[in-house]
């Protein structure tokens, strides 16, 4: 059974904005909720019960599991949130355990110029791959393969065992 200290009396003043970093454990669902109503992360099933950290501000929220970061989502938690979270046992974070997230334009994330994004996806029988409820064809010869989808800009590079297959 682990045993948790009760934390130490946080300064609020100095929490306004800031990050704020507290553990909690993973329900069965794997839906975690940070602030109740503004951010919820899912994580999968299969880390019920682990005691996970998360670390988090006004653009992202990290969650981490023995060290390793699991996930990373960007926040929409407001400076009330996070003075909320420090009043619950949260404390003041240390430097973010991974880059921030992308930042959001109208709702939408936006990579920096420059920059490109890597996913992988599967093939489809069709040779086809699924990005956003859209298909793009790859090629049939690739069905049933993950392959690595490099976006950057306007352009689309598909990648399989570290090969360029089309662009």
């Amino acid at each position: 059974m682990d045993v948790i200290e009760p934390p130490a009396p946080v300064d609020l003043d100095a929490v306004e904005g800031a990050a704020v970093e507290f553990e909690a454990r993973v329900p069965p669902s794997g839906q975690l909720t940070v602030s109740s109503g503004r951010q919820a992360i899912s994580l999968h099933e299969s880390m019920a019960g682990r005691l996970v950290t998360i670390w988090a501000d006004l653009r992202s929220v990290h969650v981490t599991a023995d060290g390793h970061v699991v996930r990373t989502v960007s926040s929409r938690l407001q400076p009330e949130d996070l003075r909320h979270l420090a009043m619950r046992g949260g404390r003041r974070a240390g430097p973010p355990p991974a880059r921030p997230a992308l930042r959001r334009r109208n709702g939408t994330p936006v990579l920096p110029e420059g920059r490109a994004v890597e996913i992988d996806r599967t093939v489809t029988k069709d040779g086809k791959v699924n990005i956003a409820g859209e298909a793009h064809l790859v090629g049939f010869a690739w069905a049933g393969r993950k392959i690595t989808l490099r976006l950057d800009g306007h352009l689309m590079h598909a990648i399989a065992d570290n090969a360029l297959i089309g662009n």
